[in-house]
């Protein structure tokens, strides 16, 4: 049985069971938290065919904001529950209980929502942003059109197949054909942690040659057909899925990638691998873990263990060092003993590993909510300072080192940027961003944005004791919010100057940056040539204007322009 919506132009169709697995909360829900029958919303959102009564239906967010934004209009409907009034009148009366300075931001929220990123969807928010007065059937139109939107995004979003269901059907396929095949690696590790995978791996014992000829050579990429890898295309909702052969690696002479790899069997590919958390597999038909390296023990016990000897582990590849770190601190587990020790051993071969792995990894480990502990790991396993040139600077002193540590842990979700800037300060102050940037191989726009951050953050805790005009053009600034964030975890929230900032960063554009009251074309009206001069003035005047000491033009060129 399938669930169908009839939209104004288009047929949505999808499995019944399907359905009641993705959506929640469910209309019925909705309807009964409201105290409304199905009747009295609008028919032309929502048509069921009698065969599926009684079936959930999800308005995807709408029954939030009918309970959240829209609470003021529910007694309203209460009361009408028994009016014999037209179900779009209802909601047109809802509609008008919110106040008319909230309406573009709720239509906002519904298109983020939706993810509409058409003309459409921001014709209807720019249209709604300049309503003077009432609801009309004008408005009407764009309050049916939203939520038709909306609901249409949610049966097509439903009916797409997931990273997860593409992944079960490449395995089968694999299976049917005769093959072994399962999950392998990260996605396992997190499946037992109790976390989504991000990405899913397929490792199989099929050849590469004949993965292509069973998915077919338009579905298919051979990105590293080398080492056994290919690339099955799924659906744009489901992305590509990675299917490796089976395989035993060749020494590693350049200390990150295998000579040469040769196929094996599903024991000899666990072994290879870095971690035990990684060397699992699972058979998502069979609902089995498949573990050669007791990596469900490890999980258990919260370890990070090399697989075999963490000394050979590490020679292959130098990597597994940061990566080690990356996953102790990310999931709170400790790096067992043997495995610590040849992380030390082997810290000062680190840098056979390219900038651009280091950057990743740092990159990584700095936007996690976890990256304190990372940083004290990296300096606890000595490789800090291999990897961060002047990255003794951090630790020098020991006051100033923990310190740094509690301001990281205080900072919560950042931008890798702010994150850096905080980390790095006493670094770039003596010896500038570049030494890191070239290490790091981090972008111009990286680059810029962490120098600005750690130059201007401490400003802004002023913001109470000097004028506004100071303040002003820091606030502007892209990185303003990511210094006042910097800035909060090193001082606290509650500080006078920095919830000045906060709120002035929440005022409209217009307030926070008016137009400049004049420019060089006026002064050269007024018959001044141009020079330094002007850049005087007209800095002068900018600075006024925002102290509030003029308001006009006039007043300007009569302060300023003689």
């Amino acid at each position: 049985m399938a669930i169908r919506y009839t939209g104004e132009a288009r047929l949505y169709s999808i499995d019944r069971d399907r359905w009641i697995d993705l959506v929640t909360p469910s209309l019925n829900a909705t309807l009964h938290a409201l105290g409304l029958g199905k009747s009295q919303l609008p028919q032309r959102f929502c048509q069921i065919q009698t065969a599926t009564a009684g079936m959930t239906v999800n308005y995807n967010g709408l029954a939030a904001e009918f309970l959240n934004v829209w609470q003021p209009g529910i007694h309203l409907l209460d009361r009408q529950q028994s009016s014999s009034r037209n179900s779009t009148e209802l909601v047109l009366d809802l509609f008008a209980t919110i106040d008319k300075q909230k309406r573009p931001f709720l239509i906002k929220h519904l298109l983020d929502r939706m993810h509409v990123d058409f003309p459409r969807g921001w014709l209807i928010v720019h249209r709604f942003c300049h309503i003077k007065t009432g609801i009309d059937w004008k408005e009407a139109r764009l309050v049916t059109t939203t939520i038709e939107l909306t609901l249409q995004n949610s049966v097509r979003r439903a009916s797409m197949t997931t990273p997860r269901e593409f992944a079960v059907k490449v395995v089968e396929q694999l299976q049917q054909a005769g093959f072994e095949a399962v999950w392998a690696g990260g996605c396992v590790r997190d499946q037992l942690l109790g976390l989504i995978p991000k990405d899913y791996d397929i490792a199989t014992n099929a050849r590469p040659e004949q993965v292509r000829e069973l998915f077919g050579q338009k579905r298919t990429l051979a990105i590293g057909a080398a080492f056994g890898v290919i690339a099955v295309l799924g659906p744009k909702s489901a992305g590509q899925i990675d299917v490796a052969t089976f395989r035993s690696d060749a020494a590693y002479s350049d200390g990150r990638h295998p000579d040469s790899v040769s196929f094996s069997d599903a024991r000899h590919d666990a072994e290879r691998r870095d971690f035990t958390i990684n060397g699992m597999f699972f058979d998502p038909i069979r609902n089995e873990v498949v573990d050669y390296v007791n990596g469900r023990r490890d999980i258990d016990e919260r370890t990070i263990r090399a697989i075999g000897n963490p000394h050979e582990r590490i020679a292959e590849d130098k990597l597994r060092m940061l990566r080690a770190v990356r996953f102790a601190a990310a999931y709170s587990f400790a790096v067992d003993p043997e495995t610590s020790v040849a992380i030390r051993e082997h810290a000062a071969e680190i840098n056979v590993v390219s900038g651009e792995r280091i950057g990743q990894e740092m990159r990584r480990m700095l936007t996690s909510p976890t990256r304190a502990v990372a940083v004290k790991l990296l300096n606890d396993f000595e490789l800090l300072a291999q990897i961060i040139p002047g990255g003794e600077l951090l630790y020098a002193n020991r006051g100033n080192w923990n310190t740094r540590l509690r301001w990281l842990e205080a900072l919560g979700k950042a931008r890798f940027e702010t994150a850096a800037a905080m980390l790095l300060a006493n670094i770039i102050k003596e010896q500038g961003i570049e030494p890191i940037a070239a290490r790091w191989k981090l972008s111009t726009v990286e680059q810029r944005s962490i120098t600005w951050i750690d130059a201007n953050w401490l400003q802004l805790t002023r913001a109470a004791n000097v004028p506004w005009s100071q303040i002003q053009p820091l606030l502007i600034h892209t990185d303003a919010a990511d210094a006042l964030q910097l800035a909060d975890a090193s001082v606290g929230r509650l500080h006078e100057g920095l919830r000045l900032c906060r709120e002035r960063l929440a005022w409209d554009r217009e307030r926070l940056d008016p137009k400049p009251l004049i420019d060089g074309l006026d002064l050269q009206a007024i018959g001044l040539k141009p020079g330094p001069q002007f850049s005087r003035i007209i800095t002068a005047v900018r600075a006024a204007q925002l102290d509030g000491q003029i308001i006009d033009k006039q007043q300007a060129i009569a302060c300023y322009g003689s």
